[in-house]
């Protein structure tokens, strides 16, 4: 049981008599050394009133008779209901100790009985108690097979998005074969026109269609390239809009965009 226990010290408290541990009756009925450790530091931390030690070593000691000492020096010292709550953890020992016991106890059902009359001449009818057949035993149901489930479809086009996407990570002019063959399937499979080639009308599809942040276009048209560049960093701005969570990413790529 955790005590909350914050106490300041005070200055001018009376100091505890002689009765307080006098006999160490607390050390002494501790079973192992280190609870009898436990149960001495609470004796003293009681005596210099430090009150947070005292109940931490007195619940450490797993002694009733120090628990019992540190609850009464801090009823004397006007604390009651801290005293209380510590005593609470005696009453948590022993519903414990119960708990345990029961446990330990085996367990035996009583075998059921059932009346039986016994009949003699000229005598009157005998009701006995005859004990009944125990009850068969059933076999124990077979454990249940944990059911699996099946991975959730993902959207052929979607996934084909995002490989396209993590190919073209670190990927410069002039691009290897193996890029330029799954942009132009991409490109195909969505109705632009599949010559290999990633610019911006590919970038943008793979957000417009399927919400997949894009690289950066590696070609830009050659009849106004600054234009294309500015118009795809408006583009940019409204991702950012429409996911505020990518602003991070879209102010990487606007660094290198066009370059």
């Amino acid at each position: 049981m955790a005590i909350p226990l914050i106490i300041p010290l005070f200055a001018g408290a009376a100091l505890l008599g002689t009765f307080l541990f006098g006999s160490k009756a607390g050390a002494q009925s501790a079973k192992t050394p280190e609870q009898k450790k436990a149960a001495n530091a609470a004796a003293s931390a009681a005596k210099e009133q430090d009150w947070q030690q005292a109940v931490a070593s007195a619940i450490a000691s797993q002694d009733a008779n120090t628990v019992r000492a540190v609850a009464d020096a801090l009823t004397r010292a006007g604390k009651s209901d801290t005293a209380r709550e510590l005593l609470g953890v005696i009453r948590d020992w022993e519903r414990m100790a119960l708990a345990k016991a029961a446990a330990a106890r085996p367990r035996t059902r009583p075998v059921p009985t059932k009346a039986v009359v016994v009949t003699s001449p000229g005598k009157a009818p005998v009701i006995v108690a005859a004990p009944a057949k125990a009850p068969a035993k059933t076999a124990a149901p077979a454990p249940r097979t944990p059911r699996v489930r099946a991975p959730a479809k993902v959207d052929p086009k979607l996934a084909e998005a995002r490989n396209v996407s993590d190919l073209l990570l670190n990927v410069k002019r002039p691009e290897p074969a193996n890029v330029l063959s799954a942009v132009a399937t991409f490109q195909r499979n969505n109705g632009l026109v599949a010559d290999g080639l990633y610019g911006p009308a590919s970038a943008r599809t793979m957000w417009n269609l399927y919400k997949v942040l894009p690289v950066n276009p590696l070609r830009w048209s050659k009849r106004d390239p600054q234009g294309d560049v500015n118009s795809y960093s408006k583009f940019l701005d409204g991702i950012v809009q429409e996911r505020p969570a990518s602003a991070g990413r879209v102010s990487q790529l606007k660094q290198t965009l066009g370059r």
